[in-house]
Protein backbone atom coordinates (compact mmCIF):
# COMPACT_ATOMS: atom_id res chain seq x y z
CA UNK A 1 0.00 0.00 0.00
CA UNK A 2 1.20 3.49 -1.17
CA UNK A 3 0.73 6.29 0.70
CA UNK A 4 0.37 9.56 -1.38
CA UNK A 5 1.48 13.16 0.35
CA UNK A 6 2.77 16.59 -1.36
CA UNK A 7 3.35 19.92 0.10
CA UNK A 8 5.66 22.58 0.92
CA UNK A 9 7.49 24.13 3.78
CA UNK A 10 4.14 25.26 5.24
CA UNK A 11 3.22 22.33 5.86
CA UNK A 12 6.68 20.53 7.05
CA UNK A 13 4.98 20.04 10.47
CA UNK A 14 1.96 18.44 9.47
CA UNK A 15 3.31 16.45 6.77
CA UNK A 16 6.02 14.74 10.01
CA UNK A 17 3.15 14.62 12.03
CA UNK A 18 0.95 12.39 8.99
CA UNK A 19 4.28 10.42 7.80
CA UNK A 20 4.89 9.46 11.69
CA UNK A 21 1.20 7.98 11.93
CA UNK A 22 1.00 6.56 8.62
CA UNK A 23 3.72 4.45 10.05
CA UNK A 24 2.56 3.73 13.21
CA UNK A 25 -0.42 2.45 11.87
CA UNK A 26 0.90 0.91 9.09
CA UNK A 27 4.60 -0.03 9.29
CA UNK A 28 4.70 -1.83 6.13
CA UNK A 29 3.48 1.02 3.94
CA UNK A 30 5.52 3.04 1.26
CA UNK A 31 5.16 6.69 1.19
CA UNK A 32 5.88 9.15 -1.88
CA UNK A 33 6.51 12.44 -0.97
CA UNK A 34 5.85 15.39 -3.65
CA UNK A 35 7.98 18.20 -2.92
CA UNK A 36 6.34 21.37 -3.60
CA UNK A 37 9.46 23.41 -1.43
CA UNK A 38 10.21 22.09 1.21
CA UNK A 39 13.78 23.08 2.37
CA UNK A 40 17.09 20.98 2.91
CA UNK A 41 16.76 20.47 6.61
CA UNK A 42 13.09 18.88 6.30
CA UNK A 43 14.10 16.60 3.42
CA UNK A 44 16.91 15.66 5.17
CA UNK A 45 14.44 14.77 8.03
CA UNK A 46 11.84 13.43 6.24
CA UNK A 47 14.69 11.02 4.46
CA UNK A 48 15.23 9.25 7.87
CA UNK A 49 12.22 7.30 7.19
CA UNK A 50 13.13 4.13 5.19
CA UNK A 51 9.76 3.86 3.37
CA UNK A 52 10.16 7.55 2.11
CA UNK A 53 10.78 8.97 -1.61
CA UNK A 54 10.68 12.16 -2.34
CA UNK A 55 9.86 13.33 -5.39
CA UNK A 56 11.15 16.88 -6.39
CA UNK A 57 8.13 18.65 -8.16
CA UNK A 58 9.27 22.18 -7.48
CA UNK A 59 9.84 22.98 -11.19
CA UNK A 60 6.76 21.67 -12.36
CA UNK A 61 4.85 23.89 -9.99
CA UNK A 62 7.17 26.66 -11.45
CA UNK A 63 6.14 25.92 -14.99
CA UNK A 64 2.23 25.29 -13.97
CA UNK A 65 2.12 28.85 -12.55
CA UNK A 66 3.44 29.92 -15.44
CA UNK A 67 0.98 28.21 -17.63
CA UNK A 68 -2.11 30.56 -19.15
CA UNK A 69 -4.22 27.46 -19.95
CA UNK A 70 -5.41 26.82 -16.68
CA UNK A 71 -7.07 30.54 -15.81
CA UNK A 72 -10.28 31.04 -14.18
CA UNK A 73 -12.59 34.45 -14.17
CA UNK A 74 -13.12 37.23 -11.72
CA UNK A 75 -15.07 34.89 -9.17
CA UNK A 76 -11.89 33.81 -7.86
CA UNK A 77 -10.80 36.98 -6.65
CA UNK A 78 -13.62 36.78 -3.93
CA UNK A 79 -13.28 33.56 -2.67
CA UNK A 80 -9.56 34.24 -2.46
CA UNK A 81 -10.74 36.69 0.60
CA UNK A 82 -11.88 33.68 1.94
CA UNK A 83 -7.88 33.07 2.52
CA UNK A 84 -7.12 36.08 3.87
CA UNK A 85 -7.35 36.26 7.86
CA UNK A 86 -7.76 39.87 9.02
CA UNK A 87 -11.84 41.31 8.33
CA UNK A 88 -9.95 44.38 8.10
CA UNK A 89 -8.16 44.02 5.19
CA UNK A 90 -10.44 42.05 3.83
CA UNK A 91 -12.79 45.19 3.94
CA UNK A 92 -10.18 47.40 2.15
CA UNK A 93 -9.49 45.39 -0.61
CA UNK A 94 -13.54 45.28 -1.20
CA UNK A 95 -14.06 48.98 -1.19
CA UNK A 96 -10.25 49.59 -3.64
CA UNK A 97 -11.63 46.74 -5.80
CA UNK A 98 -14.36 49.07 -6.47
CA UNK A 99 -12.40 52.26 -7.23
CA UNK A 100 -11.24 52.67 -10.85
CA UNK A 101 -7.38 54.04 -10.01
CA UNK A 102 -7.19 50.93 -8.08
CA UNK A 103 -7.30 48.18 -11.28
CA UNK A 104 -4.09 47.10 -10.35
CA UNK A 105 -4.62 45.90 -7.23
CA UNK A 106 -8.09 44.25 -8.69
CA UNK A 107 -5.49 42.74 -11.31
CA UNK A 108 -3.05 41.66 -8.81
CA UNK A 109 -5.52 39.73 -6.67
CA UNK A 110 -6.43 37.81 -9.62
CA UNK A 111 -3.22 36.86 -10.24
CA UNK A 112 -2.50 35.54 -7.37
CA UNK A 113 -5.85 33.66 -7.27
CA UNK A 114 -5.02 32.03 -10.71
CA UNK A 115 -1.77 31.26 -9.66
CA UNK A 116 -3.36 29.49 -6.49
CA UNK A 117 -5.20 27.49 -8.73
CA UNK A 118 -2.66 26.56 -11.10
CA UNK A 119 -0.91 25.27 -8.53
CA UNK A 120 -3.63 23.42 -7.10
CA UNK A 121 -4.04 21.66 -10.31
CA UNK A 122 -0.60 19.66 -9.75
CA UNK A 123 -2.81 17.82 -7.29
CA UNK A 124 -4.25 16.00 -9.81
CA UNK A 125 -0.47 16.12 -12.15
CA UNK A 126 1.24 14.46 -9.18
CA UNK A 127 -1.42 11.85 -8.51
CA UNK A 128 -0.86 10.93 -12.07
CA UNK A 129 2.76 10.49 -11.86
CA UNK A 130 2.42 8.16 -8.27
CA UNK A 131 -0.25 5.94 -9.90
CA UNK A 132 2.31 4.71 -13.05
CA UNK A 133 5.33 4.47 -10.44
CA UNK A 134 3.82 2.55 -7.61
CA UNK A 135 1.76 -0.01 -10.27
CA UNK A 136 -0.55 -2.18 -9.32
CA UNK A 137 -0.74 -1.33 -5.71
CA UNK A 138 -3.48 0.99 -4.02
CA UNK A 139 -2.84 4.41 -3.27
CA UNK A 140 -4.07 6.01 -0.09
CA UNK A 141 -3.98 10.03 -0.53
CA UNK A 142 -3.83 12.57 1.99
CA UNK A 143 -3.48 16.79 2.03
CA UNK A 144 -0.86 17.88 3.56
CA UNK A 145 -2.91 19.17 6.63
CA UNK A 146 -4.81 15.52 6.36
CA UNK A 147 -3.65 12.93 9.23
CA UNK A 148 -4.54 9.39 9.40
CA UNK A 149 -5.59 8.69 13.02
CA UNK A 150 -7.08 4.92 12.81
CA UNK A 151 -6.57 1.95 10.23
CA UNK A 152 -8.83 2.38 6.86
CA UNK A 153 -8.56 -1.45 6.39
CA UNK A 154 -12.43 -1.69 5.98
CA UNK A 155 -12.15 0.35 2.19
CA UNK A 156 -9.11 -0.28 1.01
CA UNK A 157 -9.99 -4.33 0.89
CA UNK A 158 -13.46 -3.30 -1.05
CA UNK A 159 -13.08 -3.95 -4.61
CA UNK A 160 -13.10 -0.31 -5.50
CA UNK A 161 -11.04 1.77 -8.21
CA UNK A 162 -11.76 4.86 -6.57
CA UNK A 163 -13.57 5.91 -3.16
CA UNK A 164 -14.10 9.79 -2.60
CA UNK A 165 -15.44 11.70 0.57
CA UNK A 166 -18.78 13.45 0.84
CA UNK A 167 -19.11 16.92 2.51
CA UNK A 168 -22.30 16.77 5.23
CA UNK A 169 -25.77 17.08 3.78
CA UNK A 170 -26.11 20.52 4.83
CA UNK A 171 -23.06 21.76 3.35
CA UNK A 172 -23.71 19.94 -0.22
CA UNK A 173 -23.84 23.18 -2.68
CA UNK A 174 -23.41 22.24 -6.42
CA UNK A 175 -23.66 25.93 -7.25
CA UNK A 176 -20.56 28.55 -7.80
CA UNK A 177 -18.20 27.54 -5.59
CA UNK A 178 -18.85 24.23 -5.66
CA UNK A 179 -19.00 22.23 -2.66
CA UNK A 180 -19.69 18.81 -2.56
CA UNK A 181 -16.83 16.51 -2.62
CA UNK A 182 -13.54 17.50 -0.08
CA UNK A 183 -10.72 16.07 -2.30
CA UNK A 184 -8.32 16.66 0.54
CA UNK A 185 -8.70 12.44 1.10
CA UNK A 186 -8.70 10.21 -1.70
CA UNK A 187 -8.34 6.48 -2.37
CA UNK A 188 -7.25 4.58 -4.94
CA UNK A 189 -7.76 0.80 -6.03
CA UNK A 190 -4.71 -1.50 -7.39
CA UNK A 191 -5.96 -1.63 -10.65
CA UNK A 192 -3.35 0.92 -12.53
CA UNK A 193 -4.97 0.92 -15.75
CA UNK A 194 -8.30 1.80 -14.25
CA UNK A 195 -7.04 4.16 -12.08
CA UNK A 196 -5.45 6.00 -15.06
CA UNK A 197 -8.41 6.12 -16.66
CA UNK A 198 -10.12 8.01 -13.99
CA UNK A 199 -7.18 10.35 -13.42
CA UNK A 200 -7.15 11.18 -17.07
CA UNK A 201 -10.60 12.16 -17.42
CA UNK A 202 -10.45 13.89 -14.27
CA UNK A 203 -7.80 16.19 -15.90
CA UNK A 204 -9.82 16.12 -18.84
CA UNK A 205 -12.49 17.77 -16.75
CA UNK A 206 -10.35 20.10 -14.77
CA UNK A 207 -9.31 21.64 -17.83
CA UNK A 208 -12.61 22.19 -19.39
CA UNK A 209 -14.63 23.63 -16.16
CA UNK A 210 -14.03 27.54 -15.40
CA UNK A 211 -14.85 27.55 -12.05
CA UNK A 212 -12.38 27.95 -8.70
CA UNK A 213 -10.94 25.37 -6.52
CA UNK A 214 -10.32 22.90 -9.46
CA UNK A 215 -9.15 20.26 -7.87
CA UNK A 216 -12.49 18.90 -5.88
CA UNK A 217 -14.90 21.07 -8.38
CA UNK A 218 -13.90 18.82 -11.26
CA UNK A 219 -13.61 15.95 -9.46
CA UNK A 220 -17.47 16.84 -8.59
CA UNK A 221 -17.87 17.48 -12.03
CA UNK A 222 -16.71 14.41 -13.36
CA UNK A 223 -18.95 11.98 -11.36
CA UNK A 224 -21.80 14.04 -11.29
CA UNK A 225 -21.51 13.83 -15.34
CA UNK A 226 -20.47 9.70 -15.19
CA UNK A 227 -22.85 8.82 -12.43
CA UNK A 228 -24.92 11.25 -9.86
CA UNK A 229 -26.43 8.42 -8.39
CA UNK A 230 -23.46 8.16 -6.15
CA UNK A 231 -23.93 11.36 -4.30
CA UNK A 232 -27.13 9.98 -3.23
CA UNK A 233 -25.80 7.98 -0.08
CA UNK A 234 -22.70 7.80 1.86
CA UNK A 235 -20.81 4.37 1.56
CA UNK A 236 -22.85 3.86 -1.26
CA UNK A 237 -20.51 1.74 -4.14
CA UNK A 238 -21.86 1.78 -8.11
CA UNK A 239 -20.44 1.51 -11.18
CA UNK A 240 -19.24 4.59 -13.69
CA UNK A 241 -18.15 3.75 -17.11
CA UNK A 242 -15.03 5.57 -19.13
CA UNK A 243 -13.53 4.50 -22.18
CA UNK A 244 -15.95 1.92 -22.44
CA UNK A 245 -14.25 0.34 -19.20
CA UNK A 246 -16.13 0.15 -16.04
CA UNK A 247 -15.19 1.48 -12.51
CA UNK A 248 -16.08 1.05 -9.01
CA UNK A 249 -16.72 4.11 -7.38
CA UNK A 250 -17.66 4.59 -3.12
CA UNK A 251 -18.93 7.04 -1.50
CA UNK A 252 -17.85 8.13 1.74
CA UNK A 253 -18.61 10.40 4.31
CA UNK A 254 -16.03 13.30 5.33
CA UNK A 255 -17.84 12.45 8.83
CA UNK A 256 -15.29 9.50 8.89
CA UNK A 257 -12.44 9.46 6.70
CA UNK A 258 -11.99 13.70 5.94
CA UNK A 259 -13.03 14.98 9.37
CA UNK A 260 -12.88 18.57 9.13
CA UNK A 261 -14.53 20.10 12.20
CA UNK A 262 -11.59 19.65 14.90
CA UNK A 263 -13.71 22.21 17.04
CA UNK A 264 -16.50 19.65 17.89
CA UNK A 265 -13.89 16.62 18.35
CA UNK A 266 -12.32 19.24 20.85
CA UNK A 267 -16.14 19.86 22.98
CA UNK A 268 -17.12 15.97 22.52
CA UNK A 269 -14.05 14.01 22.64
CA UNK A 270 -16.61 10.59 21.98
CA UNK A 271 -16.38 11.41 18.59
CA UNK A 272 -12.86 10.85 18.00
CA UNK A 273 -13.57 6.82 18.06
CA UNK A 274 -15.59 6.90 14.83
CA UNK A 275 -13.00 8.98 12.97
CA UNK A 276 -10.61 7.83 10.92
CA UNK A 277 -8.54 11.12 9.37
CA UNK A 278 -8.39 14.61 10.22
CA UNK A 279 -8.27 16.93 8.27
CA UNK A 280 -6.86 20.19 9.93
CA UNK A 281 -8.07 22.88 7.29
CA UNK A 282 -7.98 26.42 6.82
CA UNK A 283 -5.90 28.14 9.32
CA UNK A 284 -6.00 25.23 11.71
CA UNK A 285 -2.59 23.43 10.00
CA UNK A 286 -0.45 26.39 11.14
CA UNK A 287 2.36 25.15 13.09
CA UNK A 288 1.17 26.71 16.56
CA UNK A 289 -2.39 26.12 16.36
CA UNK A 290 -1.66 22.84 14.78
CA UNK A 291 0.12 21.65 17.64
CA UNK A 292 -2.18 23.80 20.61
CA UNK A 293 -5.56 21.32 18.77
CA UNK A 294 -3.26 18.29 18.90
CA UNK A 295 -2.63 18.65 22.66
CA UNK A 296 -6.65 19.42 23.37
CA UNK A 297 -7.33 16.72 21.03
CA UNK A 298 -4.90 14.14 23.08
CA UNK A 299 -4.62 11.71 20.32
Amino acid sequence: MVFLLMGDEHYAHTLYESIMRINNIYSDSKIILYDWGLSKSTIDRFNNFNNIRIINWQDNISKSIKNKKITRHDINIYLYFDRIKSKYIKFIFRILLKIHNFKFIYNHILNLANNFERMVHEKIACTQDCSNIVGDEPIIFLDADAILISNVDEVIKQDIDVAVTLRRQKEIDFGVPCQVLNSGVLFFGKNKFKRNIFIKAWQDEAYLIDEPYIDQTSLTRLIEKLNPKLYDNYNYKDIVKIDNEELNILMLSCDKYNYNWIEEVIKDKEKIKDIKILHFKGSRHTKDTFKNLLSKLNI
